[in-house]
């Protein structure tokens, strides 16, 4: 049976229409494959990466404050520093907190590995601040360079006085009793000096819990062996060295409590213990971030992977597409001859 003309131009156009919609077709699809890869990186890897390299600078800024924090010298620059540091905290977990919800389930098992080694951090991080706000050294330096030194000055230009007229009294008297008095004075500006020279050890071995002991120890004893010299002191004057030394024992009751209150600081030590507590704290922030890191280095092979996947999609709908284009071509072209030659017979 010939087919007629109009029937031949019927088939030849609806066989180019329908390879034309095919090779569309498949070209949206591949298109539309690569769309949802390429969307799925940046709507969750990579949005995660951003936001585990946030988490990293804000951790990096807690450590920076923390280590500032160790080294303030006055209340409001530790009122300040733990300040910032709980600030970033709190927006480190926030960013956690995202990253969590847009993890999958191996994602997720990492983020709670995560949080047990921050939560382990951030329990050093307390004891950290709360070390350093006791200003212990500090505070008591300003006991001893203030107050304590007052009383001190005090007591011993009164030590002095008394000390030069008993020397002289021994001097002109051949008498045991009036050279004693003056050896109980002599033993007593000894101690106070070596009480004093002691307490400011006790504060320089800040770094040495176990000497400040040692020395705080000594102060204690000699503090004992001034009480011991005091009472004999005060047994053997007389008269007016009997009235002038009330004056003295009254100056030293006023110096020996801000001694006391001086080296019970220092042996309280809160730089120290601030110290130890932050280089445990960093072993537990430093296992923390490295699993952040571990999450992120296989991220980034995701994205890699997932970018030659959408790679290879494009590539896809692009031969498709330039095929649908090839085999449209050719079929017109054959279509064409065959309608000449159709025609040219019926001519």
């Amino acid at each position: 049976m010939r087919l007629t003309l109009k029937v031949k131009l019927g088939v030849v156009f609806g066989t180019v229409v329908l390879l034309s919609a095919g090779g569309m077709l498949l070209g949206v699809n591949n298109l539309a494959s690569l769309s949802e890869t390429y969307e799925g990186l940046i709507g969750n890897q990579i949005a995660r990466i951003r936001m585990i390299n946030q988490v990293d600078s804000t951790a990096v800024r807690i450590d920076r404050d923390e280590k500032q924090l160790l080294a303030a010298t006055s209340e409001g620059e530790v009122k300040e520093l733990s300040a910032s540091i709980d600030e970033n905290k709190k927006k480190l977990d926030e960013i956690i907190g995202n990253v969590y919800e847009l993890s999958g389930a191996e994602g997720k098992a990492n983020i709670t590995s995560f949080k047990e080694q921050w939560a382990k951090f951030l329990e050093a991080d307390n004891k950290v601040k709360e070390f350093a706000a006791l200003q212990s050294i500090q505070r008591a330096n300003s006991l001893l360079q203030n107050e304590a030194l007052k009383a001190y000055n005090q007591m011993v230009g009164q030590i002095d006085v008394l000390q030069k007229r008993l020397e002289a009294a021994a001097a002109a008297s051949t008498d045991s009793v009036v050279m004693k008095r003056y050896i109980e004075l002599v033993n007593m500006s000894d101690l106070v000096l070596r009480i004093r020279a002691n307490t400011l050890k006790v504060l320089t071995d800040q770094g040495d819990p176990e000497a400040q002991k040692k020395t705080a120890e000594v102060v204690d004893t000699r503090i004992g062996e001034l009480e011991a010299e005091i009472v004999k002191a005060d047994a053997i004057l007389v008269g007016a060295d009997y009235t002038d030394f009330q004056e003295i024992k009254a100056s030293v009751a006023v110096w020996l409590p801000l001694i006391r209150e001086a080296v019970a600081k220092g042996l309280e030590n809160g730089a120290y213990h601030a110290t130890q507590a932050s280089a445990e704290g960093a072993n537990y922030r430093r296992a923390a971030m490295a699993i952040l890191d571990d999450m992120t280095a296989r991220m980034r092979q995701q994205v890699s992977e997932g970018q030659a996947e959408s790679a290879a999609a494009y590539e896809s709908a692009r031969m498709l597409m330039l095929g649908a284009i090839v085999a449209i071509t050719l079929i017109a072209a054959i279509s064409a001859t065959w309608i000449m030659l159709s025609i040219s017979r019926a001519v």
